[in-house]
């Protein structure tokens, strides 16, 4: 009967260990820093021909899959012109889910052209009511990035 007993606290403390509540949020929230990167192809281009433009941050928020609505934000794409005309597309989301965002353009003139994407910073805001979302990173912050090319 002790030996019972004995195997019962040993087997009651043991459980307690690994029945504890696990926790994995961080207090204060983390800053992530965001690489923006941008392509424009072909390059050069003629006056007429179409330019793919390729923009995104170094890698998707964490926990987006094509199942939520887990997506970067404020995409901005700012082309200013040879002769000094600004031209720019804002995406409020970023459709896709590995925070890549294309468009075109076609120029009009010949010259130089300046395309410059920027992204503000963003906070994880998503929840456990998110598919998917990894509630770990609820309000940690990425940083606004930017970056111009010629």
């Amino acid at each position: 009967m002790a030996i019972l007993i004995a195997l019962f606290l040993t087997i009651s403390m043991s459980a307690s260990v690994f029945l504890q509540p696990y926790a994995s949020a961080h207090t204060p929230g983390w800053t992530i820093i965001s690489y923006p990167y941008l392509v424009a192809s072909p390059n050069p281009v003629g006056v007429g021909q179409t330019v793919a433009v390729v923009m995104w941050i170094d890698g998707p928020v964490l926990g987006a899959s094509l199942t939520n609505d887990i997506r970067r934000h404020d995409y901005t794409l700012t082309i200013t012109a040879p002769d000094g005309q600004i031209t720019s597309q804002h995406w409020a989301v970023v459709s896709d889910s590995t925070s890549i965002q294309n468009t075109q353009f076609t120029p009009n003139e010949v010259g130089n052209y300046t395309l410059k994407f920027d992204y503000p910073s963003q906070n994880y805001t998503w929840t456990s009511t998110t598919v998917g979302a990894n509630t770990q990173y609820t309000g940690d912050m990425y940083t606004a990035a930017s970056k111009t090319i010629t």
